[in-house]
């Protein structure tokens, strides 16, 4: 009788563990995003992001510290708000300039995001990314984004994944 609890009770624990390990993995790969094929077409880390029907594109950039949105997308935006903020930047030329802050809801890979976005004119940018690469983008996503989120990149793999466990309260 003693082996057979002892025998019932192992069965039920692997299973638990078992459990507990497959809800883990599903619900990490809930919280991944790739940029692999954008990547294997352009040669470059691009992020859609999609708002109703409208899908926007925007560049990888973990080298920027804030986003960024071309103010010539803003239009293609349906719940787009500015913000009460501004900063004061300097551009290639060394000329300060004003720039606002706005925002707006979005999804990357089915999954809901809110993020602020620095407006700005990339007309160059977007000019010479589309030379080199024939993509047309309306932003660059900054650190602050993954930070935010918690997401860690992973560029040997072309995946984004939070350092969030699946069970953490909500964003």
């Amino acid at each position: 009788m003693g082996l057979e609890v002892a025998a019932i009770s192992c069965i039920l624990l692997i299973a638990i563990i078992f459990s507990i390990f497959a809800i883990n993995k599903i619900h990490r790969q809930k919280e991944d995003f790739s940029f692999k094929n954008a990547f294997k077409l352009t040669g470059l880390p691009v992020l859609l992001f999609e708002q109703d029907k409208t899908v926007l594109k925007f560049i990888l950039d973990t080298g920027s510290s804030v986003c960024v949105l071309d103010e010539s997308s803003i239009s293609k935006l349906k719940d787009f708000k500015y913000l009460d903020r501004e900063d004061n930047l300097v551009d290639v030329n060394g000329n300060k300039v004003r720039r606002k802050y706005g925002t707006f809801k979005f999804k990357c890979d089915n999954k809901d995001f809110e993020n602020e976005f620095l407006i700005s004119d990339l007309t160059n940018i977007r000019e010479s990314v589309k030379e080199d690469s024939g993509v047309s983008i309306d932003g660059i996503v900054g650190s602050d984004f993954f930070s935010k989120y918690q997401y860690i990149i992973d560029f040997n793999k072309y995946i984004a994944f939070s350092k969030k466990k699946w069970w953490s309260k909500k964003r």
